[in-house]
């Protein structure tokens, strides 16, 4: 005969370990709190998950839009908690209603992903006369006090944010209220927003400079010139990824301008001075317009680090030591500047293009506004590591005991 304490013992037994089976979704939440000041209040970093209105309309505030969301989150729900309207129409319309329940009541944030990160925000406002002080306060479905939110004071609109990283698939909230004359608790509104860090944009190739097309130009003048405008980083923060300037192009349709030429260089913003890194082959220009070619480095680099200075595209009219006249079309621009180093004469052996030294020429702009029509295209590389010591070796050691063995 089962005994009245072992029957006892018995159902206490099957609670313990249908809580275990069944275990609250209480993930620790990182609470803050704030008053509202405008629809700047209303949080919109992430994506939006879910964004429920309490008790009124559908509204639209600051990027988020919120559903009409009757009594959700809570049972029951009313339509003038707050009429101060104080704020811009939107926002007033977020605070007019809410949904209610006793103290203690609980709803669920639905469709998480485990170990992905969240970002609830709850709403609370209540200006009438008899509830002006009432304080509600909220925590992760615990109940038990570990993890409870600030407390709001209804009078003055406010909010709480919760960030939390999911450990199930939903997420329970607790609504709670310090009781004075009735222990109903509500929440105005609320949101969840996805604020799992995105991984970053792949590395992309860059193509620098100005549309090359058919305009005014080209310069009378001898010289070089360097866009002011650094080369925009292709990385996107991938680290290790360098830029490689692979071709530059450029227009020319003039047959006087026909057989001159034109030399590509890769110069870094040095405080203020443009030092020579890379000089490409010089080209010779034709009257067919449009007109591509590899970079081809001939002396210094074509490849450089973005995090590791500024670099700018330039143009050298000739080689890189003989100077002859412009050979690419140009128009003004309010928006595009270049430096120019020239002049109209020839350019002696003190402004040649010399790795390493700083451009230069008799006459110098620091930021003429033009629109010149070349390009460069710059692409993202993964430089392969020198081989080890120990690599070698190993390779020394393949090769000659192949050889050994062609000798039997």
């Amino acid at each position: 005969m089962i005994t009245r304490t072992l029957r006892l013992f018995m159902v206490t037994v099957v609670v313990t370990l249908l809580l275990a089976a069944f275990p609250v979704n209480a993930a620790i939440i990182d609470w803050d709190s704030g008053l509202v000041v405008d629809d700047s209040s209303v949080i919109n970093i992430g994506s939006t998950l879910v964004a429920v209105n309490s008790g009124t309309g559908a509204v639209s505030i600051n990027g988020v839009d919120f559903a009409a969301g009757g009594s959700s989150p809570l049972p029951s729900s009313f339509g003038a908690a707050y009429a101060t309207n104080a704020f811009s129409p939107q926002m007033n319309t977020l605070l007019t209603g809410a949904s209610f329940g006793a103290t203690g009541t609980t709803f669920s944030l639905n469709g998480l992903t485990i170990g992905d990160d969240y970002l609830v925000q709850i709403f609370a406002a209540d200006d009438r006369g008899c509830c002006a002080g009432r304080q509600v306060f909220y925590d992760n479905g615990t109940g038990d006090n570990s993890n409870n939110s600030p407390m709001l004071t209804t009078g003055t609109p406010g909010f709480v944010t919760g960030t939390f990283t999911a450990d199930a698939v939903s997420q329970t909230i607790g609504a709670y209220r310090v009781v004075t004359d009735d222990n109903n608790t509500y929440v105005n509104a609320y949101q969840l927003r996805s604020v799992t860090a995105l991984p970053p944009d792949p590395p992309e190739t860059i193509v620098h400079g100005q549309d090359v097309i058919d305009r005014p130009g080209p310069d009378g003048w001898h010289g070089a010139a360097v866009y002011n405008t650094p080369i925009a980083d292709g990385s996107n923060g991938t680290p290790g990824i360098l830029g490689k300037v692979s071709s530059f192009e450029f227009f020319n349709n003039l047959p006087d301008r026909a057989g001159l030429f034109i030399t590509p260089l890769l110069v870094e913003n040095v405080g203020g001075d443009y030092v020579v890194r890379g000089i490409g082959a010089t080209r010779t220009v034709t009257d067919a317009g449009v007109q591509t070619n590899d970079f081809d480095v001939v002396e210094g680099t074509d490849t450089f680090d973005w995090t590791q200075g500024t670099f700018h595209m330039a143009m050298r009219y000739g080689g890189p030591t003989v100077s002859n006249i412009g050979v690419v079309k140009f128009g003004g621009s309010a928006t595009n500047f270049w430096a120019f180093f020239g002049d109209p004469n020839p350019l002696g052996p003190e402004h040649n293009a010399v790795l390493g030294n700083v451009l230069s020429g008799p006459q110098s702009f620091a930021a003429l506004g033009r629109d010149y029509s070349i390009q460069f295209t710059v692409d993202p590389v993964n430089p392969i590591p020198e081989p080890t010591a120990a690599l070698i070796l190993l390779v020394g050691v393949a090769v000659h005991g192949t050889r050994r063995n062609r000798k039997k």
